[in-house]
């Protein structure tokens, strides 16, 4: 689902007044596991959303299960 929303916001720029913006989005995702509470899922989350911005941005970056 995050990676049509990242390549539909990508395709359709944004008209500012006489200007168009081309918007992106970098999105990391976290798959809530058994016994995690939610400091620590969105924790993971954000860590793989600055990976993804830290790799080029405009992705969706998955966050790996805690160990």
């Amino acid at each position: 689902v995050m990676q049509r929303f990242t390549a539909l916001l990508a395709a359709a720029p944004a008209t500012i007044g006489d200007q168009s913006v081309l918007v992106t989005s970098t999105v990391g995702v976290a798959q809530r596991q058994p016994g995690e509470d939610l400091d620590a899922l969105m924790a993971r989350a954000d860590t793989a959303l600055y990976a993804g911005k830290e790799a080029g941005r405009n992705r969706v970056v998955l966050a790996p299960a805690p160990d």
